[in-house]
Parts: structure tokens; sequence; C-alpha cells
């Protein structure tokens, strides 16, 4: 499956939508996100990257706070079935850096 994330314009305050594709080889991928990265965080469309698979799944970061739970609603008519991964500020704990992670899924058809 291929991630969709969002990327931030600094000049606009605008978020980008965009996705990069799979690669097994970690640094191919790696190569490939920063190309996305860097094309289209100047962007000031919501979608500027087309063509996203539907094998993809969305992933996010909300680094500046961290939580027990966390739940995303997406109305599109029912038919957004997805899953979503948020993750949070990493903290510690008792010696240990912890980062927060919400898996959501969508079971039915």
């Amino acid at each position: 499956m291929h991630p969709a994330y969002t990327v931030f314009n600094k000049e606009n305050e605008n978020f980008s939508a965009i996705w990069t594709e799979f690669s097994p080889d970690y640094n191919v991928f790696l190569d490939s996100y920063n190309k996305d990265k860097q094309r289209y965080t100047s962007s000031q469309r919501y979608s500027p990257k087309p063509g996203r698979p539907e094998n993809s799944f969305d992933i996010s970061m909300v680094p500046w706070f961290t939580f027990t739970s966390f739940n995303i609603n997406v109305y599109d008519k029912g038919k957004y079935m997805l899953p979503i991964f948020t993750l949070g500020k990493f903290y510690e704990d008792n010696g240990k850096r912890l980062l927060p992670l919400s898996i959501q899924v969508h079971h039915a058809m």
C-alpha cells in the first residue's frame, strides 16, 4: 500500500494532501518521498499530486500533543473505508520513549 499524507506550505500556511509510491527498498522509498515533498510543499492546492492509487492509506502526525486515543470521522457518503494511522508527540515514561499511535479501520462493505 502507498502512504498518503499532508505537507505544509509555510508561505500560505496551508496543507496539501499527497502520496508516495511504496517501495520495499527503504532508500528508494525515502528518495521518492523527499522528491514528492520538495515538489509539492509549495503547492496552493489541496490535492496537487494526481493519480492517488486505490491501495493507499492515510497517515498523519500531530507532534504538538500526545494522546491516549484519537478518532477522525471522515464523511464521504459512507464510501471512505481506508485505514488511517495517526501518530502524536513522543514522551518519556519510566525510562522508555513512547509514541502514541491510533489506527482507525472500517470493516463494512
